[in-house]
């Protein structure tokens, strides 16, 4: 299990470094706000009021900054995670149990790949 977490958590890792190298390149957003881009690119397309305020609150506990960019970084995890689900867990469901049952003991990714390996275990 600790086997697992550490791989996911490099790969996570790798993709957040990866984002952040190519975060100044925005053409073709239109401007949008990074809960405007999380509404579209989420399983299910949730709306800003669902998402914001689990982000928020996730974020801070993890003493990471609310900025688009960072914001933009949480996003980009999530939905790479998603992608590696084989049973369906969505961003929104890895999120929520982040918020409901995260631990600041944690990092946010590392948290972030505690939470996707019990859903997908449970779901």
């Amino acid at each position: 299990m600790n086997r697992t977490i550490k791989k996911i958590t490099t790969v996570v890792f790798g993709l957040m470094f990866l984002v952040s190298c190519g975060s100044d390149q925005n053409e073709g957003s239109d401007n949008k706000t990074a809960y405007e881009l999380m509404e579209t690119a989420f399983e299910d397309y949730p709306n800003e009021s669902e998402i914001k305020p689990m982000m928020e609150d996730v974020m801070k506990t993890y003493k990471m900054q609310v900025t688009d960019e960072n914001l933009q970084k949480v996003a980009s995890m999530l939905i790479n995670l998603r992608k590696e689900s084989k049973v369906g867990v969505t961003e929104m469901e890895i999120l929520k149990h982040m918020y409901q049952n995260g631990s600041a003991t944690n990092t946010l990714p590392d948290q972030a790949t505690i939470s996707f390996l019990y859903l997908e275990s449970t779901k």
